[in-house]
């Protein structure tokens, strides 16, 4: 099947020189005169770039523990009072920050972020601090001294050295 010059087949729309979109058909090479099934005998064919946009969070955190054994892990489950909080474009460390760990640990955090992520467009950062409250309870009970902790705000339990193995409890 022939096709005449400057008619359309398909949906393919006929040659334009300075159409940047359109290429010169591979296979009858822009012929069209040649029944081509490639092209429909238009001579060219539509063309495009393929852009692909991942969008990612990347999240960091640092636990300071003061004056308790209680894992940082048990501790990213629960919640506290956010005590500060900024958030923008780019973020200077918080140097401001009374407790001197917390800033030295948001100039480590930026800094970690820039070289890792240095190819990647940051739309926004944020630094957020929160203040879990973690309590230490020493127990004695029978013959049996230890401690367990209670922390966040949902009061959670951590209690590693339970000293009641069975608790008496009936499945019926």
């Amino acid at each position: 099947m022939a096709v005449s010059k400057g008619s359309s087949f398909e949906g393919v729309s006929p040659k334009r020189d300075n159409d940047p979109s359109s290429e010169r058909c591979w296979d009858c090479n822009g012929d069209e005169d040649v029944d081509c099934k490639t092209c429909g005998g238009a001579g060219e064919m539509k063309t495009y770039t393929q852009l692909l946009v991942i969008w990612s969070n990347h999240v960091d955190d640092y636990i300071v523990e003061k004056g308790s054994s209680l894992k940082g892990h048990r501790l990213r489950c629960a919640t506290g009072e956010t005590v500060c909080e900024e958030e923008g474009l780019t973020l200077m460390p918080l140097t401001h920050f009374p407790i001197t760990a917390v800033s030295m640990a948001s100039v480590e955090l930026i800094k970690r972020h820039a070289k890792k992520y240095k190819d990647e467009k940051v739309l926004k950062q944020r630094h957020r601090v929160c203040i879990i409250p973690v309590a230490t309870v020493r127990y004695q009970w029978k013959k049996h001294e230890g401690t367990f902790y209670v922390y966040g705000n949902e009061r959670l339990v951590h209690f590693p050295d339970y000293p009641q193995k069975c608790c008496c409890c009936t499945l019926l």
